[in-house]
């Protein structure tokens, strides 16, 4: 996640020729080259990225690949590389080598992996890329337990991934009718019930990113009991699915907060 922030902030297309002869550089630099080429791409559907850059966009995904297999090369176990990596891609529909990918990020030193690769490679199995919802859920069911706890909110992130397809397709009243389902909600509130029962992570980026997710989802069902701890614990801190919404998503933020009973930040 501190690789992305470097990514939005860092001018487009800045000089790191020097960044790949420092320690780690590569994975670095691949983090950057792949945020750059989303900068490109833009949120858009696919047919809408055309032109120059629709090619910036290619580009800089080559030179992301490029570093983040070296990186890899240099470290089997940079599981930072791989989170970048299956995002790369899956930004050049590479299917194939993205499993492959994956098969070999499973192997590596359970400590050296982030919940980043996990949520990653979730997403490029969803339906608005190159699976389904079923595809994306079995892959969240099979590794719930892998990074216990915060592997639980795989289960919340694919709740979320429809409960915002609903909302794009049917708007609000769609998307709270799927989201309060009651097989749905049995399932994210068991994947809750199973985080909450074991100790918070250490790491604060592992934990933000079951603090966004269930966060998100039981505010968006105005069900505040169970946002308010996740909210509390959040702070400003937001990832997805909260800045898919950019500019409104502090707003956004701060009415769940209110719904919630929490003071103004």
């Amino acid at each position: 996640m501190l690789l992305d922030d470097l990514g939005d902030i860092a001018p487009l297309d800045a000089d790191i020729a020097g960044l790949i002869e420092q320690p780690g550089g590569h994975a670095i630099a691949g983090a950057l080259y792949v945020n750059w080429a989303w900068a490109y791409r833009g949120t858009g559907a696919g047919t809408t990225v055309v032109g120059d850059r629709a090619q910036a966009f290619a580009d800089r995904l080559v030179l992301a690949r490029e570093s983040l297999e070296r990186a890899i090369d240099a470290d089997e176990h940079d599981g930072v590389a791989y989170a970048h990596l299956f995002r790369t891609m899956k930004g050049q529909s590479d299917t194939p080598s993205m499993s492959s990918a994956w098969e070999s990020f499973d192997q590596i030193e359970r400590q050296r992996k982030p919940i980043r690769a996990y949520s990653s490679f979730a997403d490029a199995l969803a339906a608005k890329w190159f699976g389904s919802e079923e595809l994306m859920l079995g892959f969240a069911r099979t590794h719930q337990r892998a990074l216990e706890p915060v592997s639980h909110a795989l289960i919340c992130q694919v709740a979320n991934e429809s409960l915002l397809a609903h909302l794009r397709r049917g708007g609000v009243q769609a998307a709270v009718t799927f989201g309060a389902n009651q097989g749905v909600l049995g399932e994210v509130g068991a994947a809750n019930d199973a985080y909450l029962a074991m100790s918070t992570p250490d790491d604060f980026q592992q934990a933000n990113f079951a603090n966004s997710h269930f966060s998100f989802y039981f505010g968006f069902l105005g069900l505040n009991d169970h946002a308010r701890p996740y909210l509390q614990a959040m702070g400003n801190n937001l990832s997805a699915p909260w800045t898919i919404f950019d500019e409104e998503a502090f707003n956004m933020l701060e009415r769940a907060r209110t719904a919630a009973g929490l003071s103004a930040t």
